[in-house]
């Protein structure tokens, strides 16, 4: 069965420039990224800041290119198909921001906002379609008629959210790549938002990209977990065989730095991370995370390890069966 979306050992530079030496540089902020996904299915991707899952995000959508490697969709390189089928793909292919309130221009009411992406992609819908459809997107996400008229400043952060998914969704798509689309709300507001993504994806049969540095939230939503850091992928497998047995001591410590429900509880520490992420101009040979992490070894300075066992619950970790024992 050919997989919805996938990505074979993608690859995303950033030029840097240096006024002081007059010239650029690449920054390599993905580098052999790789991964599959099929209809109705949610990936959840987690790491810290820096680890490149915005990059990863915006390449899907094709805001930044690819240096090297390629993503497919229904099994054909987007890349290589002509600016027609790429823009009907790209309907396709939706996005929402992490800050609601930047991504929606402060200029426009939400009922102009909703109904930009049909003027841009079905400029032939007749305008009551349009606003029927408008208004049974924003009805879709618990907005009502009172709130058609209004700007971004007028509403909550919640739900300005709730717009920017409104707007997203109004084309129909098929894929929806969310960006971190609750770390600037409210923790009660981020449990309205991942409710209201899980009951989009149950009646319209979405497939999710959910991108958080929260493990707890990325468990609710994803059925399969991709672990980054530094623009690698540490780690690939379902939810639960993530969450139960992580292979990969980056993940290990992500899960022991997940607050507990209570207070006191005790709670095993599985990795003893230190020290800074180090920085993607100068990146560690070998393993990207052997700076940091407590099992290192010589070897794991010798050569980027690939993702074994990918196909079931991959790890990019030479010792991931020594520390399994």
């Amino acid at each position: 069965m050919t997989a919805l979306l996938e990505v074979r050992d993608l690859a995303v530079d950033y030029p840097v420039h240096s006024s002081a030496w007059g010239r650029s540089r690449a920054l390599p902020a993905l580098r052999g990224v790789s991964v599959a996904m099929g209809e109705g299915e949610t990936l959840g991707i987690v790491g810290e800041s820096g680890c490149g899952k915005s990059t990863l995000a915006r390449a899907l959508v094709g805001l930044v290119p690819a240096a090297a490697g390629e993503i497919r969709w229904r099994g054909q390189v987007l890349a290589q198909l002509p600016a027609a089928q790429r823009r009907a793909v790209r309907r396709e292919i939706q996005m929402v921001f992490q800050d609601p309130a930047a991504s929606l221009d402060p200029r426009m009411r939400v009922a102009a906002l909703v109904a930009e992406p049909l003027q841009v992609f079905a400029p032939d819908l007749p305008l009551a379609q349009r606003r029927e459809r408008v208004l049974r997107m924003l009805g879709r996400v618990g907005l009502g008629a009172e709130h058609v008229a209004r700007f971004p400043h007028e509403l909550s952060g919640g739900q300005c959210q709730r717009v920017a998914i409104a707007r997203a969704l109004v084309l129909e798509p098929r894929l929806l790549v969310c960006d971190e689309p609750v770390s600037s709300l409210d923790v009660s507001v981020q449990a309205q938002i991942v409710n209201l993504l899980r009951d989009l994806q149950r009646d319209l049969g979405l497939s999710l990209v959910f991108i958080s540095h929260n493990m707890a939230v990325v468990r609710q939503l994803s059925a399969r977990i991709l672990v980054m850091y530094l623009g690698r992928v540490m780690e690939l497998g379902a939810r639960e065989a993530v969450f139960a047995g992580a292979r990969h001591p980056y993940t290990r410590a992500l899960l022991a730095a997940i607050p507990p429900p209570e207070p006191r509880a005790h709670r095993p520490v599985h990795a003893v991370t230190s020290g800074e992420i180090p920085s993607p101009l100068d990146p560690p040979p070998g393993c990207v995370f052997n700076t940091r992490c407590a099992w290192v070894q010589d070897r794991c300075r010798e050569a980027v390890p690939p993702l074994e066992d990918a196909a079931t619950h991959g790890v990019a970790c030479v010792r991931w069966r020594e520390l399994a024992r």
